[in-house]
């Protein structure tokens, strides 16, 4: 016969484990929900900006989904929203600003890795930085 002693026990220690389960089960979604995209334009000249979802390089790859495409002057920041990991983004350069394209770069979720284990930070936020130069 078991005591009321230990059936108290299983049952608390049953009922922390299934709540520990939740609570990781929602970092988890949250980690996997939809981030903020924020691409700004520094320089001196108005380029044309390409933002894409995906990871694939070059940015107009068929593999990624288009966020942006279009003129930015300096100053100016793309404020926007994916489900994904990381953007690609590009832009031109002067003289040539519809098509003198800069190499193609992956701005993504900010993580923190410890050996060989990264979790993601608080703030999902991708930043990115170009030169419009």
């Amino acid at each position: 016969m078991v005591s009321r002693g230990v059936r108290r026990t299983g049952f608390v220690l049953g009922a922390a484990a299934l709540g520990l389960g939740l609570i990781l089960a929602d970092e988890r979604a949250d980690a996997d929900g939809v981030a903020p995209v924020h691409v700004s334009l520094a320089g001196t000249r108005r380029v044309r900006v390409q933002i894409t979802e995906g990871g694939t390089l070059p940015c107009d790859s068929a593999d990624n989904r288009k966020l942006f495409d279009g003129f930015m002057s300096p100053g100016e920041t793309f404020h926007g929203r994916t489900a994904g990991e990381c953007v690609c983004v590009r832009n031109t350069r002067p003289p040539f600003t519809n098509v003198d394209w800069s190499t193609s770069q992956l701005a993504c979720r900010p993580r923190v890795c410890r050996g060989r284990v990264c979790r993601p930070l608080p703030d999902p936020t991708i930043r990115a930085v170009l030169s419009g130069s």
